[in-house]
């Protein structure tokens, strides 16, 4: 199969999703600049430090894009099936 079809193939096939996808993710990005713009307005009027004031702004702005990128990165393994050994490679039970 000749490059060319293949780059065309996934292209007409996967397409609209990756736009889809992308319009979703500025979409989101431009909400949680908006939302945490207005977070940061409200908390002038109030008696706070600056330091504490940009660190709630930048929490309220940035979770969709770090709870996106950690939902597709983390692994199904259930927290009852992982080891509690400090070492996984090494055998808990008494030698035979």
């Amino acid at each position: 199969m000749n490059v060319r079809t293949l780059i065309v193939d996934l292209a007409v096939r996967y397409g609209f999703q990756v736009l889809g996808a992308l319009v979703i993710v500025v979409a989101g990005l431009l909400v949680g600049r908006w939302v945490g713009g207005l977070i940061e307005l409200r908390l002038r009027g109030r008696a706070m430090e600056p330091p504490m004031r940009v660190l709630i702004a930048r929490a309220v702005k940035t979770p969709t894009a770090r709870s996106s990128a950690r939902s597709s990165t983390t692994s199904a393994t259930p927290a009852s099936s992982i080891s509690a050994s400090p070492c996984p490679t090494r055998r808990t039970s008494a030698p035979r």
